[in-house]
Formats: structure tokens, sequence, C-alpha cells
């Protein structure tokens, strides 16, 4: 158990939880990472604040990161979060999954990522597979957030990040979210099949609001794009109407306003 008596805890070397453990880390707890350590688990993390008594993970060094906590799944690892702000670190949290198991590795709300940045490895702000997000801001990063197989994330904000969020393969549920006041909103990988569960949400961004990377053709209605004029809207996708190498992007029907108000 890490608790506040303790804090600041800081991690001066790699930090790892061996398979079967469990570490808890308690309300009002700050955990600071030294550059380029992080903690990783093949056991289990508990780290569940309140609204007024956050858990905070960060760098000692602003300008050198700290890299974060990777969850390693295919050894057993799983973590539970809430009212938990991860700031100023590389990646952030890593969630990897999931092994022979489909059970989600990790089930997040209530979370603020803010200010972090890509890590060495290629992958983001947060990087889940098999993850539940719910309630949680993503702000001011590179990457807000990256999903592949078989996530969720509803209900959350992702706002002010240069990418909004990096998107992987069908399975990946996106509704009832804010991904608004990005660079770029959302980026569709290969992978990523023709109908997707992306809907109810609010893409209003500066530069683009959705690039296919994609050869195929998705689909994603009933969102709001900030406008309901066709032109408009297809002036802030980049995909086969730009260049013929990607497919196309299908968001009809739309959404007439936002999510919010609907």
């Amino acid at each position: 158990v890490w608790s506040p008596m303790q804090s600041p805890l800081v991690l001066t070397c790699d930090v790892r939880v061996a398979q079967g453990a469990t570490l808890t880390v308690e309300p009002d707890v700050v955990v600071q990472f030294d550059p380029g350590q992080d903690l990783r688990f093949d056991g289990v993390l508990v780290a569940a604040g309140a609204p007024t008594h956050s858990i905070v993970f960060t760098s000692t060094a602003p300008s050198n990161k700290g890299t974060g906590v990777y969850i390693n799944t295919t050894n057993g690892g799983r973590g539970r979060f809430a009212y938990v702000t991860f700031s100023g670190l590389r990646e952030a949290v890593n969630v990897r999954c999931c092994g022979a198991s489909r059970v989600s590795p990790a089930e997040i709300s209530d979370f603020r990522f803010a200010r972090n940045e890509i890590g060495s490895t290629g992958f983001p702000t947060a990087y889940y597979e098999g993850g539940i997000v719910r309630t949680s801001l993503f702000e001011d990063n590179g990457i807000g957030i990256a999903l592949a197989h078989d996530s969720v994330v509803s209900d959350c904000i992702v706002r002010g990040n240069a990418l909004g969020i990096d998107y992987s393969f069908e399975t990946v549920v996106i509704n009832r979210s804010m991904v608004v006041g990005n660079d770029v909103g959302i980026r569709l990988r290969d992978n990523i099949g023709l109908a997707l569960p992306i809907t109810c949400n609010d893409f209003d961004n500066i530069v683009l609001n959705a690039e296919v990377l994609s050869d195929q053709n998705p689909t994603t209605p009933n969102n709001w794009w900030g406008t309901t004029t066709f032109g408009e809207i297809d002036k802030k996708i980049l995909d086969c109407r730009d260049d013929g190498s990607r497919g196309c992007l299908f968001y009809e029907p739309f959404l007439r306003e936002s999510w919010r108000r609907s």
C-alpha cells in the first residue's frame, strides 16, 4: 500500500509489481517518476481516489519526463483507476491486452491526462487494448488516446491535443464523447472495417475532424461534425475526396446539433 504519509513517492528506478501481487495507491498520494522510469504491472494496480482527494502520477523533471504506468496483461496485469491525474509523462498509461483472456484489463473513470507526450516506443499518452474508459479528460497532450482491440470510451472529453484519438480495429467503441479543439480529431488507421461503433459524439476540431489512413470505406453515422453543411463537413475530413489512395468516410446520417442537446 502506498499511503499519503509516504507521499510524494519518487521512483528513481523502474518498479515492477509481480504476478499475483496487488499495489493499492490511496487517495492524496503523489507518485513522481524520475526521467525514463516506469511502473510496470504483471500484478494488479488499484488507484482509487475521490472527487476531492485525487491521486497524481507525474514527473520529477518537466524537461526530462518519466515514462508512466505499463500494465502487462499477458502476464495477468490488471488495473482499476478512479479520480487519477496523469501529467507531464511520456506515455502516462500503456495497457496491453489480453493474452488468452478477454477480461477487461483496465477500468478507468474520472481521469485527467494533461501535458503528456508520445513515448519513444511510439505509444501515446494513453494506449488501451481492451480497456474501459469513462468520464475522463484528455487535454493538451501530443496524442490524447490510442485505441485498439475491444476498448470502450464513453462520456469523455478529448480536447486541445495535437491528435485527439488514434483509432485501430473496428471493435473499439466511442460514444457520447466530446472530441473538440484538437488539431486533428480522430485518425482512422488500417484494420478498421466498415461499420464503426463511433456514434453520438461531437467532432469540432481546428484543422481536421477526421483523417482516413485505411483504404477501406468506414461509416460513422449519427455524430455531430460542427455544422450541417456537407461542404463544410467535407473540408475537415481527409479521405478519398482528397487522396485516391485513402478510403472514403461516410458520415450520414449525421446529427443536426451537438449530441448533448439532441
